[in-house]
């Protein structure tokens, strides 16, 4: 391409962790062209989904659900497997559990400020 060529963008991604990655799957899904940057070397890109193993949480109603996302468990023997259910409330009160605001920062020197208009 010639240097005076330029690439037109509509959604610049930093990062390439899970939820970059989602982002930036959204956008495209959506009609978006996407520019994702990562810093990390290639052997280390993925943020710290490296580190969970390849899982990631999310709400099911039942082994229906988790089918639709993972086709091959219709193969397996679902006879001998209990997944049970992790309902939309379940999730939040979880992701709130791990979230909430953490004490120690009311009695520490930290100084806060308010992220947009009050």
């Amino acid at each position: 391409m010639p240097e005076h060529e330029t690439h037109r963008h509509d959604v610049l991604v930093i990062g390439a962790g899970n939820a970059a990655l989602c982002a930036a799957i959204s956008a495209h899904e959506n009609g978006a062209k996407v520019l994702m940057l990562e810093a990390a070397p290639f052997e280390e890109r993925g943020g710290n989904s490296h580190f969970t193993g390849g899982a990631f949480r999310f709400a099911f109603r039942g082994v229906e659900d988790l089918i639709a996302v993972q086709p091959s468990l219709a193969q397996e023997n679902l006879d001998n497997i209990d997944f049970g259910t992790y309902s939309e409330e379940q999730f939040f009160d979880d992701l709130f559990a791990f979230t909430r605001p953490v004490r120690w920062w009311a009695v520490s020197s930290i100084t806060t400020m308010p992220a947009g208009p009050v």
